[in-house]
């Protein structure tokens, strides 16, 4: 009984750690414009991936495995702003000065 009060406790803790994790990061991610720019277009698909802020790139990191569907909804956006999907890194990249946003226009899937 001590055991799964203490297992209890933790989880607890752990969460709590979690959460102000979660938003320290959101906070850090909503002072960069592209940053604010993604997470306003993926809505509620944001949540599943971690957002990172570097000087030459915005890094979308999935956390879960995403639905095809969704996949794909987030590559579009990624797209849109000029980024891409790495296979080798297993995220989306966003360069700070990529040609679609420069030139307004789309990057080409691959």
């Amino acid at each position: 009984m001590k055991k799964i009060d203490e297992l209890e406790a933790s989880t607890a803790k752990l969460t709590a750690d979690l959460n102000k994790l979660s938003t320290m990061h959101t906070q850090i991610v909503t002072k960069d414009p592209l940053g604010v720019a993604l997470m306003k277009d993926l809505a509620g698909l944001a949540g599943l991936l971690e957002i990172q802020t570097q000087s030459d790139s915005v890094t979308l990191k999935v956390r879960a495995r995403l639905r095809d569907q969704d996949f794909r909804t987030v590559r579009e956006t990624v797209q849109e702003h000029g980024g891409f999907w790495s296979s080798q890194r297993k995220m989306f990249i966003v360069p700070r000065n990529s040609p679609a946003k420069m030139l307004g226009s789309p990057t080409i899937a691959v």
